[in-house]
């Protein structure tokens, strides 16, 4: 549409408009067909900014008020946008500005907001009862609060929790290894792996060391049973015989960074002697 831009700018300047009146700083972004339109940056009793910041997408047009509901709209959200909102570093809202009346409708975009269409999709509604206007910015503002630092409780759960993000990490880092070692194993022709000519060096042994002194031997046996898992497959997908843990624990097999002490290394065998098997589902 020729005048496209005119609906679009009159959306955004309705916005800065509730946001002038209401004592808030808005600064109108360059877009690039995904990005935001408007950052809010909300300001004290003084006027001064606080550092507080929302993101604000604007939809102009009665095409966006077509998908009338119980309560408001459904806006329809494609796959790119969704992920974008929903990824960024500041809370997000939309708002729907109506030219037809003036006003302006906002929702904020979290993934508690978002519902699933019968088709797979994504949809939001924007209620008829949020209008975007100067009493409405108290209620805006508490979105982009600071979180309070807290001592109690905050980090009760912390060890599980980093265990679960660490796991998923090396287990990425696992698989990336043995694929570079496979690979590298195949470039002067047939693969003949062997504990002796494959080992678990830099990096798979420092995220070993890390997991075991970090945490414990059970966290450390992950990341190696993911690794030796991770390169068996390639193994079987190159129809070559796999490597049984066992292997991978002789000799020059099972290789831990130089400033591990003996002693971490001969625990740590012992305890994936004794335990891996119930963990991998295989016998040694």
């Amino acid at each position: 549409m020729a005048n496209q831009w005119k609906t679009e700018d009159a959306g955004v300047l309705a916005v800065r408009k509730a946001a002038l009146e209401a004592g808030v700083i808005s600064r109108e972004q360059p877009t690039h067909d995904v990005g935001v339109d408007i950052h809010f940056e909300f300001t004290d009793s003084r006027g001064d900014a606080t550092g507080r910041l929302l993101a604000i997408q604007v939809k102009t047009g009665s095409s966006y008020f077509a998908n009338a509901t119980d309560g408001g709209w459904w806006f329809y959200i494609d796959k790119r946008h969704e992920n974008y909102w929903l990824g960024h570093s500041l809370p997000v809202i939309l708002a729907l500005h109506d030219e037809r009346d003036g006003n302006t409708y906002w929702v904020q975009v979290e993934a508690e907001t978002i519902e699933r269409t019968k088709t797979g999709g994504s949809k939001i509604l924007v209620p008829s009862s949020r209008v975007l206007d100067k009493s409405a910015f108290e209620r805006i503002s508490a979105l982009a609060q600071r979180r309070a630092v807290t001592t109690t409780g905050a980090f009760r759960d912390s060890t599980n929790r980093h265990r679960v993000v660490m796991r998923e990490a090396i287990r990425g880092a696992a698989r990336d290894d043995a694929r570079t070692a496979f690979k590298r194993s195949r470039v002067t022709g047939r693969l003949k792996m062997t504990p002796t000519m494959y080992h678990m060096g830099d990096p798979m042994g420092r995220y070993v060391l890390t997991a075991y002194r970090e945490f414990d031997e059970f966290l450390a046996m992950v990341v190696v049973i993911e690794h030796l898992t991770a390169l068996n497959e390639l193994l079987h997908s190159a129809n070559e015989t796999q490597i049984t843990l066992k292997e991978l624990l002789t000799g020059f097999g099972f290789a831990m960074p130089g400033d591990a002490h003996p002693d971490e290394t001969d625990n740590l065998k012992q305890y994936l002697v004794a335990n891996a098997s119930a963990y991998w589902g295989s016998p040694l």
